[in-house]
């Protein structure tokens, strides 16, 4: 190729080793690894013509202004693709640095200065503790309004969206329903972003002149859409907070009336299970915590589970008519006999049985904390 001797692989990067993230703390850099590069270098997630290619993504602990550092050993030829052009199609337009840390530092200190940026008080909804440490929550319903931190604070972070969900986007800003929590660690030196989660409200109308004229006025149903924790900050606990503190909001709010996830991973999952399973647990009825007609019937499953064992012949009723219903399309195009669909629905009941018996054993563990505190 262009009469060099080019061995297989040499000038290919696999991007999610070329790419480095790193959150700047006033004493330390925490540095961490994206999930996925494909959105941002396509689905080989392999970066070619570039000989020793490492690219560095850093963010002020707090105001999340970006620093982007280009380097490379050798350039193939004058047609590779230049990286910062692809990369600036994914941040935030005149907003981050590149290949300067010290333009990147002056840039932080002139906004703090200029008060350009500033958590606002008003606008934390809770406060938590883990491990010894404190966070605030901040609420943020004006996303929309290109003059609020909660904006800029999305603009600078939804990156990570692309870089830490499976087919994460980013949300349409014009679209005033979004809305947003961003968590912050308290620090005494400067506070430290570890994660936000994006939220949307879909409108229940009927008379659509009036609700033109009044959408406040009008019930909804409250999506969770994006949760991002950052990965020095996963496995203590904060998506159970953070999913506490929204739902709990919407439950005591008479205007929404149905709590839903956008397609939750495993880890969310498991998280709304042993929320939702706990608060019924603890006396709360089904209905007031406003769920999807798919939870309800998995709480009531595993709660039947509790009272009941796996040998209650109620629980196995529940689980076949729901996973039944649910598949129903796909088993008869199976053209399964009668005697092999009972016996995948036996497989599944086993599994579903094993992925409950671990939620409540998770709940009777924490109700049994709580007693010894």
């Amino acid at each position: 190729m262009n009469g060099l001797d080019i061995e297989p692989g040499e000038w290919t990067s696999g991007s999610t080793d070329t790419l480095k993230l790193s959150l700047a703390l006033p004493d330390k850099l925490l540095k961490f690894q994206p999930l996925f590069t494909y959105p941002i270098f396509g689905e080989s997630e392999q970066i070619f013509g570039y000989k020793g290619l490492s690219i560095d993504l850093a963010f002020d602990c707090k105001s999340l202004k970006t620093l982007l550092v280009v380097k490379y050993k050798e350039k193939l030829s004058k047609d590779v693709k230049n990286i910062e052009d692809i990369m600036s199609k994914f941040l935030n337009k005149g907003d981050y640095i590149i290949n300067s840390e010290s333009k990147w530092i002056e840039s932080i200190e002139n906004e703090e200065k200029e008060s350009g940026f500033e958590l606002p008080i008003d606008k934390i909804v809770n406060e938590y503790e883990r491990d010894g440490k404190k966070y605030k929550v901040y609420k943020f319903e004006d996303l929309y309004n290109e003059e609020s931190i909660g904006h800029k604070l999305l603009k600078r972070s939804q990156i990570f969206t692309l870089l830490f969900i499976e087919g994460g986007s980013y949300i349409d800003l014009k679209d005033k329903r979004w809305g947003g929590y961003f968590i912050y660690e308290s620090n005494s030196d400067k506070d430290v972003f570890i994660g936000f989660v994006t939220y949307y409200k879909y409108w229940k109308f009927i008379n659509s002149k009036e609700f033109d004229n009044n959408t406040e006025g009008y019930p909804y149903r409250g999506r969770i859409s994006q949760i991002v924790i950052l990965p020095p900050f996963q496995g203590k606990g904060h998506g159970i907070e953070i999913y506490k503190i929204i739902t709990n909001e919407w439950i005591k709010d008479f205007k929404c009336y149905e709590i839903t996830i956008e397609d939750p991973n495993e880890a969310m999952d498991e998280i709304r299970d042993r929320i939702d399973l706990q608060r019924l647990m603890d006396g709360n009825s089904s209905e007031s915590l406003k769920l999807t007609k798919r939870q309800n019937d998995r709480i009531m499953e595993m709660m039947e589970l509790r009272k009941g064992g796996e040998n209650s012949k109620e629980l196995k009723k529940m689980i076949f008519t729901r996973v039944y219903r649910n598949h129903a399309d796909s088993l008869i195009e199976m053209k399964l006999s009668i005697d092999d669909i009972k016996s995948k629905l036996e497989e599944v009941y086993g599994k579903v049985v094993e992925g409950y018996q671990i939620v409540i054993n998770q709940c009777i563990s924490s109700n049994k904390r709580k007693e010894i505190v």
